[in-house]
């Protein structure tokens, strides 16, 4: 049996992760502080407040890369870094064409694949210069995936499978990660249960560790946003309870 911590750092997560860092580090419990510093302009506009992060991880934290490589890729290379343009593509026909058009021709796929991947290499070589080494990948949901997700019950076969393999989890392949250095993405398994706060659920996370209690599991992975439980976004009923938590009292 084994409980592993995982937190996805974005940039709203910041505040909230030096309370989680300080807590760690006191009662030496290991987590690995996966950061989505990279993904686009608006995470590089902060980056400064990433590394002054990245001064309170220490033993027995650990650092990682959250990242959604089609993502970034799209939103740096066909829209000039404009991530509101790019959610908004997402959610539309053109998309959907796009997809069709990877489906039907496999040398654009082999070439946006081959782009993305030097992107993703520049991006790691670039996290353990400014962070120090790391080891693990977590994947980012992706903004493409949640979209298309809500079509796939209309989508053909083969343009839901397609969409499917550009997500960051199935993306991440074994020869990926080799080339960047990685070891492992991150991600649900049958050697592990991952529960996860999902970004406010809260009181689901309770309950799903209370039904954990005396299975036969070997091992959980806890999924943080350390935003849920500082101040933002999270189940109404918590607000009392975790009132002492508020972001003002973190920073």
């Amino acid at each position: 049996m084994g409980v592993s911590f995982r937190y996805d750092i974005h940039l709203r997560d910041v505040p909230g992760a030096r309370f989680f860092a300080d807590f760690h580090r006191k009662q030496n419990v290991p987590a690995t502080f996966f950061l989505f510093w990279d993904y686009s302009p608006i995470e590089r506009r902060h980056f400064r407040d990433y590394r002054a992060l990245r001064r309170r991880i220490s033993a027995p934290i650990e650092v990682g890369l959250h990242d959604s490589p089609i993502d970034a890729f799209l939103i740096k290379a066909e829209f000039d870094g404009n991530r509101h343009a790019y959610g908004k593509w997402t959610d539309s026909s053109d998309a959907l064409q796009w997809l069709a058009e990877l489906t039907s021709n496999p040398t654009k796929l082999v070439s946006l694949n081959e782009a993305v991947l030097e992107d993703f290499l520049t991006r790691v070589d670039q996290t353990r210069s400014h962070f120090g080494d790391f080891a693990l990948v977590a994947p980012h949901g992706s903004e493409l995936w949640q979209n298309l997700r809500k079509k796939l019950p209309s989508l053909d076969a083969s343009l839901a499978t397609m969409a499917q393999s550009l997500r960051a989890r199935f993306w991440f392949t074994a020869e990926r990660l080799a080339a960047a250095g990685l070891e492992l993405c991150i991600h649900p398994s049958d050697q592990w249960r991952e529960i996860s706060d999902e970004g406010g659920k809260i009181s689901r996370m309770a309950e799903a560790l209370r039904q954990q209690t005396g299975a036969k599991q070997s091992a959980i992975q806890l999924l943080l946003h350390p935003y849920t439980w500082t101040g933002g976004k999270r189940d109404a009923e918590l607000s009392d309870l975790l009132r002492p938590l508020s972001l003002g009292q973190t920073a």
